[in-house]
C-alpha cells in the first residue's frame, strides 16, 4: 500500500526532517509542520521549541492568524403572555439574530476558535427581562425587553494581540450596527481572550464567507446549525 509523504514522516527520525531525501525533492511545508505538530502533542518537543524550529525553517507566516472573542451587551422586544415565555422566546430571537452576523459567531469560554453548539446556554450570560408596558390581549404578560451579553468571536490578521482585539472590534462593531432584529451596543464592547494560530495548530477552517473588512484576513465559517440553535 502506498503511503502519503504525511503518513511516512511520522515513521521516520525528526532529525531526517532536517536533511534532504535521495529524490532532492524538498519536503511539503504542510508536511514538516504536521510532523512538528505530532512530536510537540506527543511531549517529544516543547511547544516553544516547535514554535522556534517552524520560524527557523520559514514555515510560520506573519501577520498571524487569530481568534478574538468580545463580550457586548444585545436586547430584544418581546410582547408575551408572561415572564417565562418571554425569556425564553428573547433567548431565541438574540441566538437567531446574531447567527446572522456575517463573520462573527456565537462562542463559549474556553473554546473560542470555534462556534458554540448550545449558545442559548453558553454563549449568553447576565440574560435578564424587564415588562416596559402593558399589551391588550395580555393581562399577565405585555411588552418586555430581554437583555443579555453576548459572547462573540470572529477570525482576524495581525501581528500582536493588541492589532488583533483593534481589528476584531472594529469588524464586530460594524457587522452589529448592520444587524436587524437585536439592539446592539457595540460600544460597550468588552474584550474577552484570544486565541493566535501558529503552524503547531491545527488550521482553521478558512472556508470563505464573502470579502473580508479591509486588513483582517477571511472569518471561519459556522456551521448553519450550531447558529440557528
Amino acid at each position: 500500500m502506498t503511503r502519503t509523504v504525511e503518513s511516512a514522516l511520522h515513521h521516520r527520525p525528526f532529525a531526517t526532517l532536517l536533511r534532504p531525501r535521495s529524490d532532492d525533492t524538498p519536503l511539503p511545508a504542510d508536511a514538516v509542520r504536521a510532523e512538528i505538530r505530532a512530536l510537540v502533542t506527543r511531549g517529544a518537543l516543547g511547544r516553544r521549541d516547535g514554535a522556534d524550529l517552524l520560524a527557523r525553517l520559514g514555515l510560520q507566516v506573519s501577520p498571524y492568524r487569530w481568534a478574538v472573542a468580545v463580550s457586548v451587551p444585545v436586547s430584544v422586544t418581546i410582547t408575551a403572555p408572561n415572564n417565562r415565555y418571554a425569556v425564553q422566546a428573547g433567548i431565541g430571537q438574540l441566538v437567531a439574530a446574531l447567527g446572522r452576523l456575517r463573520t462573527g459567531y456565537l462562542t463559549q469560554p474556553g473554546a473560542i476558535t470555534a462556534p458554540t453548539d448550545q449558545p442559548a446556554r453558553r454563549s449568553l450570560s447576565g440574560v435578564t427581562y424587564r415588562r416596559t408596558e402593558a399589551c391588550p390581549g395580555y393581562p399577565v404578560g405585555g411588552i418586555y425587553q430581554i437583555s443579555a451579553d453576548a459572547q462573540l468571536a470572529t477570525m482576524v490578521s495581525a501581528d500582536t494581540a493588541t492589532a488583533a482585539y483593534a481589528g476584531a472590534i472594529a469588524r464586530l462593531a460594524a457587522e452589529l450596527d448592520r444587524l436587524t432584529g437585536v439592539d446592539a451596543q457595540p460600544s460597550r464592547m468588552r474584550q474577552l481572550g484570544a486565541h493566535r494560530f501558529t503552524g503547531l495548530d491545527d488550521p482553521p477552517d478558512t472556508t470563505a464567507a464573502g470579502s473580508p473588512e479591509p486588513g483582517t484576513a477571511p472569518a471561519a465559517r459556522r456551521p448553519a446549525e450550531a447558529a440557528q440553535q
